[in-house]
């Protein structure tokens, strides 16, 4: 195990070294939320906690990464959306529901058009009381939509999450392709969650 980890982490720093932005993207920024002086506050009671104490541990230091893209085909009416990605929060217990908080709070800060959040929201069935005072409390003009991922298939309460999720006022877009419109143009989103659950979007209607 402790080659295979070695061998691992050569070849995640190479790729990382190797890394090329993609051509549409024309400016990138990151900044760091360090917050880690407010440890104990933020560690829970899941398995592994003893993980989270360790030195130099960047469990509690949140990256916002800013990125800005030119996509000729993009229709004028969406020019100058700012949208925040979340994904993989992976609820489970060692980081508590007052730190995924104060995630919320950073994002809500960013004062997003829209908010989209592409899967594996729980690792814990326990935790899905959580979505209201986290993602519930997130709001965007153009909307909060979602899909799940395959540790939301392995927890096994897809349903309960998709339940949950939509009366906090987030639009499940798993497997369909849905209808935005910003300065009178339309743009489609379309969400696929395969191949763990349900079907991929039905594209035959979408211009």
């Amino acid at each position: 195990i402790g080659l295979a980890g070695a061998i691992c982490l050569i070849v995640t720093t190479i790729e990382h070294w190797r890394y090329r932005p993609p051509a549409a993207q024309t400016d990138e920024r990151s900044r760091l939320v360090d917050l880690t002086a407010e440890r104990e506050r933020f560690l829970g009671a899941g398995r592994g906690g003893h993980l989270a104490r360790l030195p130099f541990n960047e469990q509690f230091s949140l990256e916002v990464h800013e990125r800005t893209y030119s996509l000729p085909r993009l229709p004028s009416g969406w020019d100058g959306v700012t949208l925040v990605h979340l994904s993989d929060v992976h609820f489970r217990g060692v980081v508590s529901e007052r730190y995924f908080q104060r995630v919320m709070e950073e994002v809500a800060r960013l004062e997003p058009e829209g908010i989209l959040f592409t899967g594996d929201l729980l690792d814990r069935r326990d935790c899905l009381s959580w979505i209201p005072r986290t993602f519930g409390r997130l709001s965007a003009p153009l909307g909060c939509l979602f899909i799940l991922g395959n540790h939301d298939w392995y927890v096994g309460c897809e349903r309960q999450i998709r339940e949950t999720l939509t009366a906090c006022g987030w639009t499940d877009v798993g497997g369909r392709a849905l209808d935005l419109t910003r300065g009178g143009d339309a743009i489609t989103i379309c969400g696929n969650e395969r191949p763990w659950l349900g079907r991929p979007p039905d594209l035959a209607q979408v211009p």
